[in-house]
């Protein structure tokens, strides 16, 4: 897989774990949600998206720092 479309599947895949993080939101007006396996997959979609992003720009900051 090339840089640039890996970049992209990034991107998708965060636009999904995006929805769904809203979803549990809305989920969580109705009752208590984030005390059950649906609140830990919603710390699981958090970190993940985190991660991937946070790797995604570190590297990008650091090949602009080598050139």
């Amino acid at each position: 897989m090339t840089r640039r479309l890996r970049s992209v599947a990034t991107i998708v895949l965060a636009a999904i774990s995006l929805a769904l993080l809203v979803f549990v939101v809305g989920m969580s007006f109705a009752g208590p949600v984030f005390n059950t396996q649906v609140g830990i997959l919603f710390w699981f979609l958090v970190s993940a998206t985190y991660g991937a992003g946070h790797q995604l720009l570190g590297r990008r900051a650091w090949r602009r720092r080598a050139a």
